[in-house]
C-alpha cells in the first residue's frame, strides 16, 4: 500500500497490516503519535531506543531518584501505565537501552537492530522521528531508521517510512512545533483530537509524572505525520542555532554530524538517505 494511503488509515484509526514506531525515549510516543497508535495492539511493535535516563545526575535527583537506574526504572513503569491508557498495555516492544543523549554514539548497533526488528515483524508503515535538530537522540532515530531500511536483506520487503511532528528551533524562534518544511509537506496527514480524545491523551501523558512539566511545554495540539524527503544528514537540519544547542547537552551539531559520518561508514550506507 502507497505510503499516503497508509498515512490515511493511520490518522483515521483505520487498520494498518502492521505498524512499527521507532522513537527515542519513553513518552515520544504518547506525546507526537498517542492517538494514532491507540488500540492497535498486536498490529503495533514500539521500538524505544533509550531508557530515557541521561547520565547526568540532575534529571535522577529531579525526578525523585537515587541513581540514574532508578530513574530508568522509573521511566519504564511511566511507560507501562502510559500504554495501558492507550490500550496497548500488550503491544510488542523492544528497549534497545542506550542511555538518554547518547543514541548518537551507538548509531551503528542501533541501526543494525532496528533492521532486525524490521526483517522480524515486516511492517507495513514505520514512524519515526523527523530530522529537525530538537533533540539529538531524535535526530539519531532519524539516520538510524534511515540506514535500516538500507541493511534491509533483499527478501525483505521495505516498509513505508513517515515521520511525525515533534518540536524544533526554527530560524528565529527559540521553539516551534510541528514541521521543518520539507518536499514531501502538501502530502502531510493530520490528526486534530476530539474532546474525548484529548482527554484520553492527557491521561496517558500525565502517567508520565517525571516528565510531567517538558511534556506540557512540548505537547503540540494535533498528531501531524508525513512521508519523509531525502535528508542531508551531514549538514544541519536548518540554519542558525539548533534547539538542543540552547542547553548544555552532550552534543551539538557538529559533534552529532561527526558521529552520522563515522556510523555511515561503519555501516557501509550513505549519509544522504531517503
Amino acid at each position: 500500500m502507497p505510503v499516503d494511503a497508509l498515512l490515511d488509515a493511520l490518522v483515521r484509526g483505520a487498520p494498518i497490516a502492521g505498524v512499527c514506531a521507532v522513537v527515542a525515549h519513553p513518552d515520544d510516543e504518547t506525546a507526537f503519535a498517542g492517538l494514532c497508535l491507540a488500540d492497535r495492539g498486536d498490529h503495533l511493535h514500539l521500538v524505544h531506543l533509550t531508557d530515557g535516563a541521561p547520565v547526568d545526575p540532575w534529571f535522577a535527583r529531579n525526578a525523585g531518584c537515587d541513581t540514574r537506574e532508578a530513574y530508568a526504572a522509573l521511566r519504564a513503569r511511566e511507560l507501562d501505565e502510559a500504554l495501558a491508557e492507550l490500550g496497548l498495555e500488550r503491544t510488542r516492544r523492544s528497549a534497545l537501552g542506550v542511555r538518554d543523549q547518547e543514541a548518537a554514539d551507538a548509531l551503528p548497533d542501533l541501526a543494525r537492530e532496528i533492521a532486525r526488528v524490521i526483517a522480524h515483524q515486516r511492517p507495513a508503515l514505520v514512524i519515526t522521528h523527523a530530522y529537525e535538530g530538537g533533540h539529538p537522540d531524535h535526530d539519531a532515530a532519524a539516520f538510524a531508521v534511515r540506514a535500516a531500511l538500507d541493511l534491509l536483506p533483499e527478501d525483505v520487503p521495505r516498509p513505508a517510512l513517515a515521520e511525525m511532528a515533534s518540536y524544533h528551533a526554527a530560524p528565529g524562534e527559540r521553539i516551534a512545533r510541528g514541521l521543518l518544511p520539507r518536499p514531501t509537506d502538501a502530502r502531510r496527514r493530520a490528526r486534530a483530537p476530539t474532546h474525548e480524545e484529548r482527554a484520553r491523551k492527557h491521561r496517558a501523558l500525565d502517567r508520565f509524572v517525571s516528565q510531567r512539566e517538558v511534556l506540557r511545554a512540548l505537547e503540540p495540539d494535533g498528531e501531524l505525520f508525513r512521508p519523509v524527503a531525502i535528508e542531508d544528514f551531514g549538514a544541519p537540519p536548518h540554519e542558525g542555532t539548533l534547539y538542543y544547542e540552547q542547553h548544555r547537552w552532550r552534543l551539538d551539531g557538529a559533534a552529532f554530524r561527526a558521529r552520522v559520518a563515522r556510523a555511515a561508514s561503519a555501516l557501509g550506507v550513505q549519509t544522504v538517505l531517503p
